[in-house]
């Protein structure tokens, strides 16, 4: 099914949540054929080799499709384990040295956690001892970055290392141009911040705008108190008043939509070039 809405804007993007290199190609022809022209490629899956990358590169520009965002989501704070996304520091080296050859600018992974569950509460997370840890794997990626004239993105979650705006931009300071975020506003609602949302997304703007190198639009939704994060439209956000909070970064970041299956991806689609239109971005 195609979103039958012809070419995409170029500032809109969709991610590519593949979880083997058959499901990432079977992806990209979805994308394409929905009329985008952009996508963040997530590449969770391990070994990843050398001749997957060659094809995923000419499979890009079968369906002439750019690519300013990969993901790895390694665990950035235990960088050998491959407990997130099956793919660890390893993988992000490999990933970084490929990124020129397609264009690309950006790779994601998560600050990371001392539990193996991505979204488990874990006492030592907040300690200087954590933070420690994670700085120096992150100056050890230096080199890396630097040689491919690339930015490595930090995906928040609220119960990791960086679990606030303010620990994320204080971070970012020790690495100015080199290390920034991935702006994802539902990722950093607990229960108790839904009543003051709009405040939060004010201090996560005022926090995040200028380290921001890629924004994910996802949804968000608490039932009896449990957490559901469902494609944009599924969940409880006003989607065209937080995108009208987001224009100042519309045009210069690509907005990639996420949390949809193949089946989703024509009507999230209309519902996404909708609620920018009303939020005035187009």
């Amino acid at each position: 099914m195609s979103a039958g809405v012809g070419r995409i804007p170029s500032g809109l993007a969709l991610i590519i949540p593949a979880t083997s290199f058959e499901d990432c190609l079977d992806w990209l022809r979805i994308a394409g054929e929905n009329g985008y022209q952009e996508v963040q490629v997530n590449l969770a899956w391990n070994p990843i080799t050398d001749a997957q990358l060659a094809q995923l590169k000419e499979t890009l520009s079968k369906f002439k499709l750019t690519c300013r965002t990969v993901g790895c989501y390694n665990d950035l704070l235990q960088i050998d384990s491959y407990h997130f996304f099956r793919t660890s520091g390893v993988e992000l080296k490999k990933i970084i040295a490929w990124m020129p050859s397609i264009g690309a600018r950006n790779v994601v992974a998560w600050s990371g956690s001392y539990d193996d569950d991505l979204l488990a509460t874990h006492p030592k997370n907040t300690t200087p001892e954590a933070l420690a840890l994670l700085t120096s794997h992150v100056k050890a990626l230096q080199g890396a970055l630097a040689a491919s004239g690339a930015r490595l993105l930090i995906e928040p979650w609220h119960t990791h290392v960086l679990g606030d705006e303010v620990a994320m931009a204080s971070f970012f300071s020790q690495f100015p141009g080199t290390v920034g975020c991935i702006f994802d506003f539902p990722n950093f609602l607990k229960f108790a911040d839904w009543g003051k949302r709009n405040e939060r997304l004010q201090s996560m703007l005022r926090h995040l705008s200028k380290h921001t190198g890629t924004v994910h639009l996802k949804d968000i939704r608490f039932t009896d108190g449990k957490l559901s994060l469902p494609f944009p439209g599924g969940g409880d956000l006003d989607y065209p008043y937080v995108l009208s909070q987001l224009k100042s970064l519309w045009g210069t970041v690509p907005f990639v939509g996420e949390h949809m299956t193949k089946d989703e991806v024509a009507p999230v689609t209309k519902f996404l070039l909708a609620s920018l239109k009303k939020a005035g971005l187009t």
